[in-house]
Order: C-alpha cells, then sequence, then structure tokens
C-alpha cells in the first residue's frame, strides 16, 4: 500500500502502531494527546508505566515520518471522501455507566437507582469528579478499572466498598500485581464484597446478593455508585467503511477489549505483511 490512514476517535488504541518509513501513514486522535485511556490510567498509583509505552510508541511513528494530527475528529463522510489504501479503525472501547436491564435488574430498579444514588462513570471517578461522601465501586470484570477506581477514591480520603460478583476481587489481574494491589486497597480501608450482585437500590443505599444466595440485603450509606461494566467496543465506523469497497482493519479495543500487550501484538501482526 503507498498510504494508510489510522483513524481514531477518542481512545487511542495501542494496535495504532502502524508505522513505516516505506508508507504515507496518517494518525488522527480526537484528543489532544494521543494515548487515550492509557493516559488516565498511567495516572492512577503504581501504574505509571503505560504513559511510558504511549510515550514510547509516539516516539517510534514520529521518528518513521508518521503525521500525527491531535484535537480533530473525522466523521465517516470525510473519511468516505479520503483516497487512502488502507483504513486502520482503532478507536478504542468505552465502560457502560449503568447496567443493562435484564442482568440482574429491570429497566424500572435502574431509574430508580439514578433517583436513589449519584452515579458516576469510570473517568469521573479518576479524574476527581467524585471527592466526597461514600463511594461503592461495582466491578463486573474484577480487572484493573475497579482497582484503579476503589485505589484512587480511597486514597482521596473516600470510604469504599469494593463490589464484585466474581469469586474474589481483582481476578483478572496478573498473580504479581493482584497481590500489591490487593494489600494496597486492605491497607486503605477498602471493604470488599466479593461473590455480589447489586439488584436494586434504596434511597442512600443498595439491594445486594451475596454469594450464591436469593434473598437480598441492603448496603446503606451509599452516596454515590461506580458502575464499571465489561468495556463494549466503540466502532461506527469499520462496518459502512467496509461495505462502501474500502480496505478496513479493525485492530484493538475496537474489535474487541484487550489487554495493551495483545492490543500491540495484534497490530504488528495484522500489519506485517502489508
Amino acid at each position: 500500500f503507498k498510504q494508510k490512514t489510522a483513524y481514531e476517535i477518542r481512545n487511542c488504541d495501542w494496535s495504532s502502531d502502524v508505522c513505516s518509513s516505506d508508507l504515507k501513514v496518517q494518525l488522527f486522535e480526537r484528543s489532544s494527546k494521543v494515548g487515550g485511556q492509557a493516559r488516565l490510567a498511567a495516572a492512577t498509583p503504581g501504574r505509571s508505566e503505560l504513559g511510558t509505552i504511549v510515550e514510547w510508541l509516539e516516539q517510534q511513528c514520529v521518528a518513521e515520518g508518521v503525521t500525527i494530527t491531535t484535537g480533530r475528529e473525522l466523521t465517516l463522510d470525510q473519511l468516505l471522501e479520503d483516497d487512502a489504501d488502507l483504513f486502520v479503525i482503532a478507536t478504542g472501547a468505552s465502560h457502560p455507566g449503568l447496567p443493562t436491564p435484564g442482568r440482574g435488574m429491570s429497566e424500572e430498579a435502574i431509574g430508580l437507582l439514578q433517583s436513589h444514588l449519584r452515579l458516576a462513570s469510570l473517568a469521573d471517578a479518576l479524574g476527581g469528579a467524585v471527592s466526597d461522601g461514600t463511594v461503592a465501586v461495582y466491578d463486573a470484570g474484577a480487572d484493573w478499572p475497579g482497582f484503579n477506581a476503589a485505589r484512587v477514591l480511597a486514597e482521596r480520603g473516600l470510604k469504599v466498598h469494593y463490589i464484585t460478583p466474581e469469586p474474589h476481587p481483582g481476578v483478572a489481574l496478573e498473580v504479581t500485581n493482584w497481590r500489591l494491589e490487593y494489600q494496597a486497597l486492605s491497607d486503605l480501608g477498602v471493604e470488599f464484597h466479593p461473590v455480589t450482585q447489586v439488584v436494586g437500590s434504596v434511597p442512600g443505599g443498595l439491594t445486594i446478593c451475596r454469594g450464591y444466595s436469593a434473598s437480598t440485603h441492603t448496603l446503606p450509606s451509599i452516596d454515590t455508585l461506580v458502575w464499571i461494566d465489561a468495556p463494549v467496543p466503540t466502532d461506527v465506523l469499520s462496518t459502512p467503511l467496509r461495505m462502501s469497497g474500502r480496505t478496513v482493519l479493525t485492530l484493538g479495543d475496537a474489535y474487541a477489549p484487550r489487554s495493551i500487550e495483545q492490543a500491540i501484538l495484534d497490530a504488528r501482526l495484522a500489519l506485517i505483511d502489508r
């Protein structure tokens, strides 16, 4: 290919590593800096190495002659006007901030939840929008985002309850990291509620099911609920671009949520022969 366009709306996924001195590569990032969610995660305790990875990848792209444009969002119509030989869609994924009806909670229960408690997103929790009261962090995947949010909030001096339906908190973390993070959260006074589902709410509290029992309990004195569900790919571009006859690669979290290591590997394997 003589030209490639790596288009990214918001989250500047790791898989945008498509650099080659033999190609003309343009990278578009909606935010003011590349790195997206990685930069947000790198600002949390113990994860600064993620920022180093982003900076290294950016330096490699610049060294290979990639044109990086930040602060610009391209529409589908604009992309359809482009004559690039290949479009790389690496627009990341987002964490739903509300439960999905039917997964233990009805639509009516979700509506009540919004009136009974202050709801906050993962970005709110990490970015400083949650600064007082008692917080419940519901972490559906028991992964880094939930642990990050709980630790950041606890280090601000907030009382934090960590709730997950998984058998133990942080089950998706690597063993070494899990040990260190679990200890840090314990030392900060975070209360853990494993094998626990949020099924409803009362004013100023949550209705939960513990273990595998059908009986419910009330977790009282909750001011804010940070709901972190499994990430959902953010991609509204790949299908219409393919239907228009363009050659498209969808990589990283935009294809399916994955780790930074897997995203970088997938990108290199997908592009190595192009």
